[in-house]
């Protein structure tokens, strides 16, 4: 399994299901949380583990990297740190 490091956010991808996990440590206070590492042209779907909907997001230019519109905090059930499902192509 693979596993890259990026400031607040930890990512490892399970092959076996083309699932992309991104682990997000500090919530955006904004409730964007940018992407960068994550090309958007493999994504196909967005969801917080624990919460229920796929989330809204757009990709940034050429695929390079995505943007994440994050529910209200107070939705959302853990405090600590927040587990992203990509599913990819």
């Amino acid at each position: 399994m693979n596993v890259h490091y990026s400031l607040n956010i930890r990512y490892t991808w399970r092959p076996v299901d083309k699932k992309l996990y991104a682990l997000v440590t500090t919530w955006p206070n904004s409730q964007i949380l940018n992407l960068g590492s994550v090309d958007g042209d493999e994504v196909k779907g967005i969801e917080i583990l624990g919460t229920p909907g796929k989330l809204k997001w757009v990709g940034g230019s050429a695929g390079k990297g995505i943007i994440v519109k994050m529910p209200c905090l107070e939705k959302v059930k853990s405090r600590w740190a927040w587990s992203l499902l990509i599913h990819t192509k």
